[in-house]
């Protein structure tokens, strides 16, 4: 039986080139999967939909990124773009791909480039965070971390409850960091988006040394996005290397477990939206 499986092995190995079974019948190692997903939902102004998509593009192609990610055990990460709003509405900018030089650094941030900004109605942070994280049980990759990356400046609204999600995420494995965008907390048009920061920390983040990094500032996005990037590729989470940018750092390494307590209201979210709508149809009678 051995024999004959050698044999078998032999026969493929002269019929399939070996990248190609490589990539058919085994997993490639890489020291990341990284899903960065990111807020296209209507909230969104231009304005932060440019400097969220600039950060990125700078971070990916910036020789520290680069550098760190080189520095790793195997010297590569996976990843991908998702942009998401409506519950069945995710724009997959750059699919799975591997990060592991300047070249393919500066591939992934011309993807980045050459895509327009779009948006669209309604905020389903959950069902993006389950399009991601199934992609990442079935990609052609297996990394030693994987981690869900979301930022915007919202609550779920639509969709399955976030919270949920994320705990289902966590016990699969998958640790989830956040990049709440808090520009102008005096504009929001309810109070729960003012506390966002502390909704990301209690319904999205989750896992071991899971982190949020409120953003307040216009000048804070291309130099946080760029630590975020340097923690989540590289070592565990400190605050140091997060002083030039000069957002707050929440780190929370305790978030391993997939029952957490929450002190926000997870559904805040869809109670406004269904207010909003009860008022419009009221109007409208």
């Amino acid at each position: 039986m051995m024999c004959s499986l050698k044999i078998l092995v032999a026969i493929l190995l002269l019929v399939i080139p070996y990248p190609q079974l490589q990539s058919a019948t085994f997993p490639i190692p890489v020291d990341l999967e990284l899903a960065l997903l990111v807020d296209a939902s209507s909230s969104m102004d231009k304005e932060e939909q440019a400097l969220q998509r600039l950060g990125y593009i700078r971070a990916i192609r910036h020789p520290e990124i680069v550098k760190v990610i080189r520095e790793g055990p195997i010297g590569r990460i996976a990843l991908t773009y998702v942009e998401f709003y409506g519950a069945k509405d995710q724009r997959i900018i750059v699919p799975w791909t591997i990060v592991e030089d300047d070249e393919s650094a500066g591939e992934v941030a011309g993807y980045l480039s050459e895509a327009g900004l779009e948006k669209g109605p309604f905020t389903s942070i959950s069902a993006g965070m389950e399009m991601v994280g199934g992609q990442m049980l079935t990609n052609e990759f297996e990394g030693t971390k994987l981690v869900v990356d979301v930022s915007g400046d919202g609550p779920n609204n639509a969709g399955k409850p976030v919270a949920a999600v994320r705990d289902a995420l966590v016990a699969l494995g998958i640790g989830i960091n956040g990049l709440p965008i808090m520009l102008r907390p005096e504009a929001v048009p309810y109070e729960e988006f003012a506390r966002l920061d502390e909704y990301y920390k209690d319904c999205i983040i989750g896992g071991p040394g899971a982190f949020i990094m409120p953003i307040t500032a216009t000048d804070q996005f291309i130099p946080a996005i760029r630590n975020k990037l340097a923690l989540e590729i590289g070592s565990a989470p400190t605050r140091s290397r997060y002083a030039e940018s000069g957002a707050r750092v929440v780190l929370v390494g305790t978030l391993q477990h997939t029952k957490q307590v929450s002190r926000s209201d997870c559904l805040v979210g869809e109670t406004l939206h269904k207010e909003f709508l009860d008022r419009f149809w009221a109007e409208d009678e």
